[in-house]
């Protein structure tokens, strides 16, 4: 959101040291830190009015229908490929050859 790093905000300091003066600047970082608060919750319940106003969430549920529904459509896809058929037939005709034989014992 905002890019500010160290330099910036020493350079901040040093201006609102000099400009409030050592005895008055905790009280107004006190202050700003309490209207940056006051801002933040301000915007995201703005943000979560708007969100739930325009239906996010059913958008975001619709969505994620459409992906699975997609990737089902996919998976079926595969499953018909004439290459992957024959393997499953080799692997079922294999699998019915090797059942184990009971041996008599009579």
């Amino acid at each position: 959101m905002l890019d500010i790093g160290l330099p910036e905000l020493l350079m901040i300091a040093l201006v609102g040291l000099v400009a409030i003066g050592p005895e008055r600047l905790p009280q107004a970082m006190k202050g700003m830190g309490l209207f940056v608060g006051r801002l933040q919750r301000k915007f995201s319940h703005l943000k979560d009015e708007i969100e739930e106003e325009i239906g996010v969430d059913d958008i975001r549920r619709q969505l994620h229908n459409e992906e699975i529904l997609e990737e089902t459509k996919h998976f079926a896809e595969v499953l018909k490929d004439p290459a992957l058929s024959g393997t499953n037939n080799k692997l079922n005709s294999s699998s019915s050859k090797e059942t184990p034989t009971q041996p008599d014992d009579a």
